[in-house]
């Protein structure tokens, strides 16, 4: 671990001294090597990607993969951070634009404040079911509750945020934890509770702010502890198939168009200081109010979990293909099936016991919780569904996370607040500045950077990455049934079928 420390240590006095990326991944190289336990030929993997324990908090957050190919790290210099630095120089008029046309947030109608998660991607958060500290909390409104059904409450949680100490000075945020009864198919919000007090509807304006509050706490979930379940956990499956699966392996060809810019990039986000996520002030596009060093401690609850309470179960590899509360697990869950046909129409049963496959599975099954491992991986349909969920997760998942999330307005989301939590008796006067414009900006303009997609591969174009290749006429069939698909389901709000795009590259 002294050697990790060491290493880890120089990179961020690099990046303070704004080197570059290669330079960082140079010396992390020098200082940490990969987990060479069960490879009998180290030196070759010295400079192929392999997962390994994180620095930041090793075994509780996802494994890192720190040893990133140099040519893809060209790539992402060349495309992704040349796109970061245009859109500093000639992106902060629309931030500016945004700052006077939402120069603060809003206190939400139980209406709209259920749409910011019924229709979009925050449902995720939604989870059925109440623990026992939940029913002591609740329990004179579940008492008085139109339905006495356990199966009909359900609840947002955003206990968590507590872990972001300290926050930036003037800055607010309070774990919230939202009651929901679902009554002939719709949700409704019957309390809040914010902090140490519960309020409900009857609460006038202290009712109004806790709702902003729940807000807030669960878009922060979702952009810093949710979402990056998607980014993180795959980088294993990444690195794992490119260093293992040899090259013109019918496997290895199928995945790899899924697998475009992602190490690099999120080496960028975790690794280096200028990161979105590191939220360090002297940057114009950081809108969080944690401070650097919180920030592990809060993705931490999304991965390892925490102990008796059901909105935060383990991390787990299949729970990726989600089955959720709202139609946008169903949005997903249909365009999973396409990928699921398109994967089983290629790898047939050639594959069936494939040494090179069974060493890929149990690679990954050692780093990453729930993957099949190597004799698992041939039982059944489990290899197809494993590569589809692969898939699925890559390109579709997180296009839509992006999009979904991108789409709700600033105000109505914010990263940001600066009026205390709500106590009871709480009388507004109607003038309150919820947030000011520095806030504003910072969200509009890392919006602009990072959250709406800017899709360079996109999955209705898959084909054209198979030109010649005995996969191509396969993946022609896939991306008509894919666009076919999408029409047919007619849940359109999420994302646009042209913005789906192949792999996690922005």
């Amino acid at each position: 671990m002294g050697r990790v420390a060491a290493g880890v240590k120089r990179v961020l006095e690099l990046a303070d001294r704004r080197h570059s990326v290669n330079d960082a991944v140079y010396l992390v190289r020098e200082f940490i090597s990969p987990n060479t336990r069960e490879i009998s030929h180290a030196q070759e993997y010295l400079s192929a990607p392999w997962p390994q324990p994180s620095p930041h908090a090793p075994g509780r957050i996802a494994p890192a993969v720190l040893h990133v190919p140099q040519p893809e790290i060209k790539v992402f210099l060349d495309t992704i951070v040349a796109r970061y630095i245009h859109t500093l120089r000639w992106g902060w008029p629309d931030a500016l634009r945004t700052v006077i046309a939402e120069p603060n947030a809003e206190l939400p109608s139980d209406a709209e404040f259920m749409a910011v998660f019924t229709e979009t991607a925050l449902g995720q958060e939604i989870c059925p079911g109440l623990d026992e500290r939940d029913q002591e909390d609740f329990a004179q409104v579940l008492k008085s509750s139109v339905n006495g059904s356990d199966r009909d409450y359900y609840k947002i949680d955003t206990h968590h945020v507590d872990r972001f100490v300290p926050v930036r000075p003037d800055l607010y945020c309070c774990p919230t934890v939202t009651l929901l009864e679902k009554v002939d198919g719709c949700f409704t919000p019957r309390a809040i509770r914010c902090g140490s007090h519960v309020f409900t509807p009857t609460d006038g304006d202290a009712w109004s702010l806790a709702k902003l509050y729940a807000i807030q706490g669960a878009v922060l979930r979702f952009v810093l502890s949710w979402h990056p379940r998607v980014h993180f956990p795959s980088d294993t499956v990444v690195a794992v198939s490119k260093t293992v699966l040899p090259e013109g392996h019918l496997l290895h060809d199928l995945l790899m168009p899924h697998f475009y810019m992602q190490l690099p990039l999120n080496f960028a986000v975790l690794y280096v200081n200028k990161s979105v996520a590191q939220n360090r002030q002297r940057e114009p596009y950081t809108p969080f109010l944690h401070v650097p060093e919180s920030l592990f401690e809060f993705v931490s609850a999304d991965y390892e979990g925490v102990d008796g309470n059901r909105a935060f179960p383990a991390y787990r590899f299949w729970e990726e293909t989600p089955d959720g509360c709202t139609d946008y697990s169903t949005f997903i869950r249909g365009l999973y099936d396409v990928v699921l046909e398109y994967v089983a129409a290629v790898l047939t049963d050639e594959l069936d016991g494939d040494d090179a496959v069974a060493a890929w599975a149990g690679q990954i099954a050692e780093h990453l919780p729930g993957f099949p491992g190597s004799d698992e991986i041939f039982e059944g349909d489990t290899l197809h569904r494993t590569v589809a969920a692969v898939i699925t997760n890559c390109g579709i998942i997180h296009s839509a996370d992006h999009c979904s999330y991108a789409r709700i307005p600033i105000h109505r989301g914010p990263l940001r607040l600066r009026v205390p939590p709500p106590e009871p008796g709480l009388k507004l006067t109607g003038r309150e500045r919820f947030v000011n414009h520095e806030d504003v900006f910072r969200h509009a303009l890392a919006k602009r950077m990072y959250f709406e997609p800017t899709t360079l591969k996109r999955m209705v174009d898959l084909h054209e990455q198979f030109r010649g290749h005995r996969i191509e006429p396969h993946a022609r069939r896939f991306t008509e049934a894919f666009r076919d698909k999408y029409w047919e389901m007619g849940i359109v709000k999420y994302i646009p079928l042209e913005e789906i795009a192949t792999s996690v590259q922005y």
